[in-house]
């Protein structure tokens, strides 16, 4: 049996609920610097559309908490 492998993480915090636009901003820069190939969101304070900004401002695929967990309810019912 072959183990798993994991990537690297790439980790720049924000608050959702008091973070700012710009900080968001810098911190999905930073990690999209870093390599990231996908960018989780991962507090439920997390909206879409900072998702969708996340996206539009890296080119990054970014996912949110609340898309993940509808994600797997879907796919288990």
């Amino acid at each position: 049996m072959r183990g798993v492998q994991f990537a690297d993480a790439a980790i720049a915090p924000v608050n959702p609920y008091v973070g700012s636009a710009e900080e968001s901003a810098n911190a999905a820069r930073q990690v999209a610097a870093d390599g990231a190939q996908i960018i989780f969101l991962d507090c439920v304070g997390y909206t879409q559309a900072m998702a969708d900004d996340v996206t539009r401002i890296t080119g990054v695929p970014a996912i949110t908490a609340r898309s993940l967990a509808v994600r797997l309810v879907a796919a288990v019912a």
